[in-house]
């Protein structure tokens, strides 16, 4: 073929056409999180966290009489609230952060009848503040349990996002007219011994039964709680050269008048590993909380004051 050198040859690049804004912005974002998975997830469980907000130590659900907008006191999940029929009473969820000064939280959370409906009924349930009326209706010679349900952020211990109380609904007749009712003389100083048996393994001295005995009879069942949780953190404690297993066994019997082998292996199973981790003063805080002792030591009181 023969060219006309008056018309040379000229080669024209292909001309690149433009990508639309809007695909080249979505194609730049998903290469990002393809490049950064791992970077993305750290950086929303960051986000997670600093929303959580403090460490939270322990929930309450506060009571307030709806007929007398008197403020009751609370229970802790896992606790047990007697009422009578046509009690009625305001339940709201509140976090106790663990740092100092810091002022309560109060989550966005559901109440729930989760058993015994024919005793008890939940209405007005506010989810958002996280509060709801309980209502006493009749006896059933059951317990019932409600449910709640933390529908927010919260930096606190998995296992508490939900959890239950216990109510039960008995004739005024059958319930104690004090409702700090708790054990006097001899009583209260078998509940120091049982303290101290089963958490330092030992007869209490003179001088701290005197003072145990008197500080229980003043402020009642919460001092138990504290005092419980106090002695199982205490350095004396953690001293003590003996086996976990052996010191589970040794509140288990004192506490509770119970053996290891009277409770189910997972209970044992957690606390124990409760011990292991160093947690003793959970543990015996746990049992005093437990209606079985309460029940054994004449603690029949409907809930904790403030």
């Amino acid at each position: 073929m023969t060219l006309n050198s008056h018309f040379p040859l000229r080669h024209h690049p292909p001309r690149r056409r433009r990508m639309p804004m809007g695909i080249a912005a979505a194609l730049a974002a998903l290469v990002l999180v393809a490049a950064s998975p791992a970077s993305t997830a750290e950086a929303q469980t960051q986000r997670s966290v600093e929303n959580a907000g403090p460490a939270i130590s322990e929930l309450r659900i506060a009571l307030q009489d709806m007929k007398t907008k008197e403020e009751l006191g609370y229970v802790v999940p896992g606790e047990a609230l007697t009422l009578a029929p046509g009690d009625s009473v305001r339940l709201r969820l509140v976090a106790i952060p663990g740092a100092e000064n810091r002022a309560p939280r109060y989550p966005s959370a559901e109440f729930s009848v989760l058993a015994g409906k024919e005793s008890i009924r939940v209405s007005r349930v506010n989810a958002k503040e996280g509060s709801a009326v309980l209502d006493a209706v009749r006896p059933s010679g059951k317990d019932a349990l409600v449910r709640y349900e933390i529908r927010e952020p919260l930096n606190i211990r998995k296992g508490l996002l939900q959890g239950t109380i216990t109510v039960r609904v008995e004739d005024s007749g059958n319930q104690s007219g004090n409702q700090n009712e708790g054990p006097v003389g001899n009583d209260v100083e078998a509940v120091v011994d049982a303290l101290y048996q089963g958490i330092l393994l030992r007869e209490p001295d003179p001088a701290g039964a005197r003072e145990a005995r008197e500080r229980i009879t003043e402020a009642g069942y919460g001092e138990v709680v504290r005092r419980a949780e106090a002695m199982g953190n205490s350095g004396e404690s953690r001293d003590l050269a003996v086996s976990d297993s052996d010191r589970l066994e040794a509140l288990y019997n004192h506490l509770l008048g119970q053996s290891s082998g009277d409770l189910d292996r997972q209970t044992v199973n957690e606390d124990l590993a409760a011990i292991r981790s160093g947690r003793l003063g959970e543990v015996a805080k746990d049992l005093v909380r437990s209606q079985t002792f309460r029940d054994r030591f004449g603690y029949t009181r409907r809930f904790q004051r403030y």
